[in-house]
């Protein structure tokens, strides 16, 4: 088995974090709500083992075309995969052969499927880029990567050291 691929049971949805381009002008015009120019979409997906991909993307809401890409490989052929009701996910389930559950809009739960284990990474994702009071768009995937790292290492000691060599990593690259 491939330790990158998930498996199993794979939950799927995306959430959207405000768009901060440090040293440009602030956006004009009020925050708005949903799908906007002002938010920058985060897909995730999670198994039950509680291994993830997490990928950022500069569009509204995510295309099927760069969802097949982001997920081509990393899910494993016939597992199942739990998302809502979005319509470009058709095409992802198609493409990567798995048995699709597909909880309608307004409903938490088809069955035994929810996302609430999708929501939490949201959450979580959320309080940890929260810490930065603002992540530019530029340096997101690199965020979203430490937030990884964290995570694997949240129950050992290493985890403050591997904190401070990922940020060291980040500077020395740009």
């Amino acid at each position: 088995m491939n330790q990158d691929q998930l498996e199993g049971t794979v939950y799927l949805d995306e959430t959207f974090v405000e768009r901060i381009e440090k040293g440009k002008e602030e956006l004009k015009g009020s925050k708005k709500r949903g799908i906007s120019k002002q938010k920058v979409n985060i897909c995730c997906a999670i198994d039950i083992q509680g291994r993830s991909v997490i990928q950022a993307s500069d569009v509204g809401r995510i295309k099927a075309s760069s969802l097949i890409h982001v997920f081509q490989g990393k899910i494993k052929e016939g597992c199942d995969l739990v998302t809502d009701s979005q319509r470009s996910y058709h095409r992802l389930v198609k493409a990567l052969k798995v048995k699709w559950h597909k909880i309608p809009s307004g409903k938490r739960k088809v069955n035994t499927y929810t996302l609430d284990k999708v929501n939490l990474l949201h959450n979580n994702l959320k309080q940890y880029l929260q810490r930065f009071r603002g992540v530019s768009y530029a340096f997101l995937q690199d965020y979203i990567i430490m937030f990884k790292v964290n995570e694997f290492y949240r129950k050992s000691r290493m985890l403050g050291l591997s904190e401070r060599l990922m940020v060291k990593l980040m500077t020395l690259t740009n």
